[in-house]
């Protein structure tokens, strides 16, 4: 599975303000009966954050500092990098080696797989 943005979930760029999130499924290939022969299904639905108080479980699960757990959370959750280094008071290099540190006790390379990662285990 994969999960992509469409606008960000903090924008009022779609219809009823935030962004919706899209997960794409590959499906096995075999016979349907739609009459075609599909190779994905994709699954929208509308941006809904996931609420600050799943960060203990997170943070158990992933072994992440608070401050780790609120950032992969608020990058899950879609913000952007630079509002979340605003919204901490930290500077964009610091929170670039906070999420280095998250991917690496994460095992993952990328903050997209981080981000379906925290949406599989929270949501």
């Amino acid at each position: 599975m994969q999960q992509h943005w469409i606008g960000s979930p903090h924008e009022g760029g779609v219809e009823g303000g935030g962004g919706l999130l899209c997960e794409i499924f590959r499906l096995p290939r075999r016979e349907w009966d739609f009459g075609f022969d599909p190779r994905v299904l994709v699954v929208a639905r509308r941006a809904a954050d996931i609420p600050a108080m799943r960060i203990v479980p997170l943070r158990a699960a992933l072994g992440l500092t608070e401050a780790e757990a609120e950032i992969a959370l608020r990058l899950a959750n879609g913000e952007a990098r630079e509002d979340i280094a605003a919204g901490r008071g930290t500077s964009a290099q610091t929170l670039g080696t906070q999420i280095k540190s998250i991917l690496r006790k994460s095992d993952v390379g990328r903050e997209a797989e981080l981000t379906a990662l925290v949406n599989r285990l929270l949501r």
